[in-house]
């Protein structure tokens, strides 16, 4: 029998002696397993926090939810955002109306005109001196032809800035950014040139919100996820580095302006400055997709694991789930232990069904025994998290 300690519902289906932490690899060599939620279940859940609003609960019960003992503040300034679909070293914007060109080291910037002679300017663009890489050279383009601009050449980080900017990323696309698009160097003399769109953090949590949350989602929900995404940015701030965060999933999906939308805007305008701290400081406000009815516990006091009573509602696809993995997959993933025999668990965190999460598994075949940890697995085999059993 099992009793699920989220839905408190009681169910048998152990058979054949199988368990939830044990497995011996069927004749048909397909392992079952069957999960919740989706991410690594620390901190927020996203769909909990939908769940949760869905209820009445406002975005400060929500955020004192998921982060206890964590109190609001404000927070203002500028971030700057590595854009990791600009993958070449020549940073080129659309022309427009009112475009400054600056380089870092002075505190003024020029004007750039619209047309050259008469022709239209249909681009502007920062690009590595073929001379000398360690310099940058300011071009345009009118008709078909590039030319240098006034003989600009120069050392250092430079950027265009405007209310908003047309990035013309490598494959063609035009992506709308907000404040300044940098040239950067990512060390003194580098012969290399980074992309880094540079604007304020509510302008930034603007592109965040929109990006990593349904715009349809209630409005507490995009407030909570608001505060926790600017939270979030405040922390990875680091004047030492030519950037302070990426824009994918290993920090946090940001797509300019070109992602914004007006619900999202309005969450965002709502919560116009505030962030979370613990003690004083800018709180690890982590969030994930969904917590499958059982928070992780994460490296903070305020991380704590708790059973999630908001992220069970109907339209959470991500709740539980079920995937049949072939044992070669396992195998190919996990060469040393030739061919896989049985799975077994050795640790769990302890929360939520089946003892919570797998820190640790076991994996049995006919060269020896490997143990792995509960995430290893998941992204070696691309589970939606590494709250699951077996079987």
């Amino acid at each position: 029998m099992e009793y699920s300690e989220g839905s408190r519902a009681v169910s048998t289906w152990y058979k054949n002696g199988s368990s939830p932490d044990q497995l011996t690899v069927p004749s048909d060599r397909s392992v079952v397993i069957n999960g919740r939620g989706f991410g690594h279940g620390i901190g927020m859940s996203q769909y909990g926090a939908q769940g949760a609003a869905r209820q009445g609960k406002t975005f400060k019960q929500i955020l004192a939810s998921y982060y206890p003992g964590t109190s609001l503040a404000q927070r203002s300034g500028s971030i700057r955002v590595l854009v990791g679909d600009a993958t070449s070293s020549t940073v080129t914007v659309r022309a427009r109306s009112g475009l400054v060109f600056r380089t870092l080291a002075s505190s003024t910037g020029t004007t750039l005109p619209t047309s050259s002679s008469g022709t239209p300017i249909t681009n502007w663009r920062i690009r590595v001196s073929t001379a000398d890489a360690t310099k940058s050279v300011l071009e345009y383009r009118a008709g078909s032809r590039w030319r240098v601009f006034r003989d600009r050449i120069w050392r250092g980080s430079a950027q265009f800035q405007a209310p908003s900017l047309g990035l013309v990323l490598p494959n063609g696309s035009v992506r709308e950014y907000r404040t300044a698009i940098r040239s950067a160097l990512p060390a003194s003399g580098s012969k290399e040139r980074k992309t880094v769109n540079v604007l304020s953090l509510d302008d930034y949590t603007r592109g965040v919100v929109a990006s990593e949350m349904p715009s349809s989602w209630q409005q507490e929900a995009l407030k909570a996820q608001a505060v926790a995404a600017r939270t979030y940015a405040v922390r990875t701030l680091m004047p030492s580095r030519y950037y302070d965060v990426c824009d994918t999933t290993s920090c946090q999906v940001f797509k300019g302006l070109s992602g914004e939308t007006a619900n999202t805007d309005k969450a965002v305008a709502a919560t116009r400055g505030s962030i979370l701290t613990y003690q004083g400081k800018p709180a690890l406000t982590q969030y994930s997709s969904s917590s499958g009815g059982a928070s992780a516990p994460g490296s903070a006091p305020y991380l704590k694991a708790h059973l999630d009573p908001f992220d069970g509602w109907s339209g959470n696809a991500n709740r539980s789930w079920r995937v049949v993995v072939k044992a070669s997959t396992i195998e190919r993933a996990f060469p040393k232990v030739g061919t896989l025999r049985s799975l077994t668990v050795t640790q769990r965190d302890g929360t939520g069904d089946w003892k919570g999460r797998v820190v640790s598994i076991r994996l049995t075949g006919s060269k020896g025994t490997q143990t792995v940890s509960g995430p290893d697995l998941r992204f070696a085999l691309g589970l939606k998290s590494h709250y699951f059993r077996l079987g």
